[in-house]
């Protein structure tokens, strides 16, 4: 029996090929393409107010199952969607009438599209008024040369315009600009202080505006000290007393009118504070006499300060020895005399002689003591002073030249820290430094550029700074 003959392997592939290529060509015979055969816009509204919007729809034809999706475009506006069987659309804003086109196009076929126009009209204008304008300043008060924002606001009804217009209505300085709803001003430099009236106008309405006013101080000076004084309660002490001190600066500006205290080197005694304007010095407990030396500085300015001079003068008794008179000083502060007393120089309220101490008249919270050849002087510790003898010269100081027999005041002596008596003339050393005399001046001994005597205290000529 003979077996059956068998394909060759090599001819199935081909004829697997052409079999598959003719069913191809038969369905293609029996079941045509999908085809969009038109597509059409419908707008809710052919027209529509500037910026308003509505609705739009699309319809899509076609054979057979076709794509169904569409893209839209719109001339102007705005649509929400790019795609979609249904959009929105935004219409443009517009001053006159226009017309927009809206177009949907087959995403399948780009050839098939539909459109609709709609005619877009300008919104009807409102009537506007301007009601008011009211202005606000960041700072109503500021220094000089300063700066501060200022703002309007226009309120009003209706499709009102909210501009506004800048002017300066009195005072001085600067606007950043004439328009805007905010601005800055720049206060004027000054010295004195002004106030400056800006006004903000509508622009729509110029008969609605608003001020404000605006405080400018004047240009603040530059702190400057002048000067430091110095006053003390007393100048002239006794050893353990205590004197209070005080400083005063002047200045202008908003100077610092702080000071600090200093004694000169070696000086006796003790601060009882370096700093403050009121300190208290303290004399030491025993000392043989002294001028001490006691300086208030500027905080501020160092260069410029005030220096005090205070007596300390010893409890232990004192003497003073004149041509033919003594005087000693008692610890309590008052005085003994003896001698000759021809003119009166014991101070006993006569011009008898004594040979033994006496009380002196009158003379009581002493603390130096000086003897010229005819007169005496006592310096008291509210820092004035006491004369009394022969006046032949004027050299008591109390405006005559007539003797005196008990102790009087010598004019125009204060603050006064040491005292000299010399034959007709005599001398005293003030708190500052400087320096009085007066009596008999016929060989220029007053050293006040004359030779002419004087009856009262008067100024030793370019005499500053003197301590003894």
């Amino acid at each position: 029996m003979t077996a059956p003959r068998s394909f060759h392997a090599p001819l199935v592939a081909p004829l697997r090929a052409l079999l598959t290529a003719l069913l191809i060509a038969l369905t293609a015979c029996t079941n045509p393409s999908p085809t969009v055969t038109a597509v059409t816009v419908t707008p809710s509204s052919a027209t529509m107010l500037s910026g308003s919007t509505q609705s739009v729809s699309s319809d899509v034809s076609g054979t057979l199952e076709f794509d169904r999706t569409i893209n839209w475009t719109a001339s102007a506006g705005t649509l929400l969607n790019t795609q979609g069987k249904v959009n929105t659309f935004t219409a443009p804003v517009v001053q006159t009438a226009t017309v927009v086109t809206l177009t949907a196009v087959s995403a399948s076929n780009p050839a098939v599209s539909g459109t609709a126009t709609i005619t877009v009209n300008q919104v009807p204008p409102i009537p506007s008024t301007i009601t008011a304008v009211t202005v606000s300043a960041a700072s109503s008060t500021l220094d000089a040369a300063a700066t501060t924002a200022l703002s309007a606001t226009v309120t009003g009804t209706g499709a009102f315009g909210n501009g506004v217009n800048w002017s300066i209505v009195s005072g001085g300085g600067t606007l950043s600009a004439t328009t805007g709803a905010s601005v800055t001003f720049t206060a004027p430099s000054l010295n004195a202080s002004s106030v400056t009236v800006i006004r903000a106008t509508s622009v729509q309405d110029s008969s609605k505006s608003a001020d404000v006013s605006l405080n400018v101080g004047a240009v603040a000076p530059s702190p400057t000290v002048t000067g430091v004084t110095v006053t003390a309660s007393r100048v002239a002490l006794r050893e353990s007393d205590s004197t209070t001190l005080t400083a005063a600066v002047t200045g202008t500006g908003n100077f610092n009118a702080g000071v600090t205290w200093s004694l000169e080197p070696g000086a006796v005694g003790t601060l009882s504070s370096a700093t403050g304007n009121t300190v208290t010095y303290q004399a030491p407990t025993s000392s043989t006499g002294r001028i001490v030396r006691v300086t208030a500085t500027s905080v501020q300015n160092v260069s410029v300060k005030r220096t005090i001079l205070v007596s300390v003068n010893p409890r232990q008794s004192s003497i003073a020895v004149g041509r033919g008179h003594s005087l000693a000083l008692k610890s309590d502060g008052t005085l003994l005399s003896w001698g000759l007393n021809n003119a009166g120089q014991l101070g006993d309220s006569t011009n008898m002689s004594r040979s033994t101490p006496g009380a002196v008249s009158s003379a009581s919270s002493i603390v130096a003591i000086s003897a010229g050849y005819y007169h005496s002087l006592a310096l008291k510790s509210d820092g004035t002073l006491l004369s009394w003898g022969n006046n032949s010269g004027g050299q008591l100081g109390d405006g005559t030249a007539t003797a005196r027999l008990t102790p009087g005041a010598v004019l125009n002596a204060s603050n006064i820290v040491a005292v000299a008596a010399s034959e007709y003339y005599s001398l005293a050393l003030k708190s500052d430094g400087t320096l009085l005399s007066w009596g008999s001046n016929g060989t220029g001994e007053l050293g006040d550029g004359t030779t002419t005597d004087r009856l009262t205290p008067g100024a030793v000529l370019n005499a500053s700074n003197i301590v003894a």
